[in-house]
């Protein structure tokens, strides 16, 4: 990315759908975290749902992802972990 794309934005992720509720219990996993989610209703305007699209990162910088979100989180936390 820092010798193509000539400072493009362009979207990085696993290329699928995931709900805030997955990622909150992906997250939970990860952290040994045992409370449960605090769920209030949907503000008006909020995004609903969106899927990034990695088309324009696979076409210009030859990227495509390796690793699911489960296994991403681990890794993250574990490198800030140390």
């Amino acid at each position: 990315a820092l010798e193509r794309g000539d400072n493009m934005t362009m979207n990085i992720s696993n290329g699928t759908g995931t709900t805030v509720n997955e990622i909150f219990d992906a997250l939970k996993e990860v952290l040994y975290f045992s409370q449960e989610a605090i769920r209030k209703p949907l503000r008006a305007g909020e995004v609903h749902a969106i899927t990034c699209d990695n088309t324009l990162a696979k076409k210009t910088l030859g990227w495509s992802p390796e690793v699911g979100l489960q296994e991403g989180l681990e890794a993250t936390i574990a490198q800030m972990r140390g």
